[in-house]
């Protein structure tokens, strides 16, 4: 334990051994050199992220200059259109800023969420940034078209006026931009994945416009401090993986779904992976005072833990709540941080090797309505209760104490900060009695882009799917494509599942609110 004048603290020790290990993966990872298990992909074509000084300024002079257009245009609301690490950076700078009045962030196609964020929108003064690497991902492609046509229904002909693209060179959305005369147009790098582009384009822009400078950007050059911050991380994150491959995540939701897509995405891999729980639906009925707990926890929330007996390791992190100048240099460190633990478990970090079995039956389902009629849903839904199904869960023997909860649901806006009340809920209902199971939670489809590489290709979990009704945006035809590929997704992904052979339920969200 150490103690200093003001705080009584657990942090994690590191033995010599370690700390020369982790120096010398940090060492070559600066040098993009290879560490890892050989794979299709070559490193040094993903680690465009690593050593940014140049990038990043120039980076920042093109982004500098789209922000003080859009300043001058005073647009009444701006809108960043993406999915998964293509928005998740603007998300994360939102809410550390508290900037919902003017900004907002789509990354579903749930209808109801969308037309609720529709009704706060002047579209005619309204600018939108539609970001995706690959300029095909099917959730931007067509959000992008649905403001495109009610842009167009307003009486505006020239909508491209209303338009800025994030994509990398030659990408159908890059194309697409230039056909259509999009305000601006700006490249992402190709040497950098998605989950790893916060100091690109797709991070830099919004961080720009929603106040950030430019000198906060930069302190991803301070080699020594990115470095000390991310030997800590990676020291914990081995921690976690010596200790049952999970880490519990007590920091602010946005900056922790962004940990969680990088942690998942790029661990979760051939049966392995590390577990990121989020504290909100796992942590506040664990019992911190139990001895034998081991799960390491990740916090910026000092005061919570002051005088705790624990023996789990404890790392308070540099990015304190509200400090927003350190957000892109912890990022950097996170990146790092991962990378080097994708080692210490033996697989590849910058793929997503099973994500596309999901991918792949949506298009089928939306190609052929036939096989799957709006009704599909309805018919699968279980008639058991959530308790019911936990409690069919706990008599089996399993080795699998991991439930991921997947929900199709319509009980929140993006634009709000909290977003899971009832949900969470339920699940600290669930935790408390069923204490032996850990949960991930997601939102559909946006964690589809997140931990949905890592239940498919991660350790063995059970799984439920929660869902609330949107079939009467069946008969409003601005959102009845939105809502078919809402649904296609629950079921897309569902049969994606049922074909590794995992256990799998279909609740109504009504039904998984009403507990005993």
């Amino acid at each position: 334990m150490i103690k200093d004048s003001k705080y009584r603290l657990l942090n994690l020790q590191i033995d010599e051994g370690t700390n020369i290990s982790i120096n010398k993966d940090l060492e070559d990872l600066r040098n993009k050199k290879n560490i890892w298990i050989s794979n299709d992909i070559e490193p040094f074509n993903r680690l465009g992220w690593i050593n940014k000084f140049e990038s990043t300024i120039s980076v920042i002079d093109k982004c500098t200059k789209v922000a003080r257009d859009i300043e001058q245009r005073n647009p009444s609301s701006i809108v960043f259109i993406g999915m998964g690490g293509s928005i998740q950076t603007a998300k994360v700078i939102q809410q550390y800023l508290n900037s919902y009045d003017k900004h907002f962030t789509i990354d579903t196609t749930n209808p109801e969420v969308i037309d609720g964020m529709v009704q706060q929108l002047d579209l005619k003064s309204t600018i939108f940034i539609v970001m995706s690497k690959s300029g095909t991902t099917l959730e931007t492609e067509n959000l992008m078209h649905f403001f495109i046509k009610m842009i167009k229904d307003s009486g505006i002909k020239n909508f491209g006026g209303h338009f800025i693209s994030i994509s990398d060179k030659e990408t159908p959305l890059q194309s697409f931009a230039e056909k259509n005369s999009f305000l601006h147009i700006l490249e992402g790098s190709k040497d950098v994945g998605g989950r790893f582009s916060s100091a690109t384009a797709f991070g830099v822009l919004p961080a720009l416009i929603m106040g950030i400078k430019p000198e906060a950007i930069m302190k991803i050059n301070d080699k020594d401090e990115v470095n000390k911050k991310a030997i800590k991380l990676t020291a914990l994150l081995l921690n976690s993986i010596k200790n049952k491959k999970r880490i519990l995540i007590d920091l602010m939701p946005e900056l922790y779904k962004w940990i969680e897509q990088l942690i998942a995405e790029s661990s979760g891999k051939d049966g392995t992976g590390i577990i990121p729980l989020n504290y909100a639906f796992n942590g506040e009925t664990r019992n911190l005072h139990d001895k034998s707990a081991t799960t390491p926890i990740i916090t910026d929330r000092i005061d919570k833990y002051l005088d705790l007996k624990i023996t789990t390791p404890i790392l308070m992190v540099g990015c304190i709540k509200n400090n927003i100048n350190n957000v892109f240099q912890d990022m950097l460190a996170w990146q790092i941080s991962v990378s080097i633990a994708c080692k210490t478990l033996g697989v590849f970090p910058f793929d997503e090797p099973d994500v596309q079995s999901s991918k792949i039956n949506t298009l089928k389902i939306l190609n052929d309505s036939n096989q799957y009629s709006d009704g599909w849903i309805e018919e699968n839904i279980s008639n058991s209760s959530i308790e019911e199904i936990l409690e069919l869960f706990s008599k089996k023997s399993s080795k699998e104490k991991l439930i991921y909860i997947n929900a199709y649901t319509s009980d929140f806006l993006n634009n709000v900060s909290d977003t899971s009340c009832n949900l969470r809920d339920v699940t600290n209902k669930m935790k408390s009695k069923y204490w032996h199971y850990d949960y991930v939670v997601g939102y559909g489809p946006s964690y589809l882009h997140s931990t949905g590489q890592l239940q498919k290709g991660g350790p063995k979990a059970k799984f439920i799917y929660l869902y609330s009704d949107t079939s009467d945006y069946r008969d409003k035809p601005m959102y009845a494509d939105l809502q078919r590929i809402f649904q296609s997704q629950l079921i897309g992904d569902f049969k994606a599942i049922q074909k590794l052979r995992r256990t799998v339920y279909i609740i109504e969200r009504s039904k998984a609110l009403k507990w005993k």
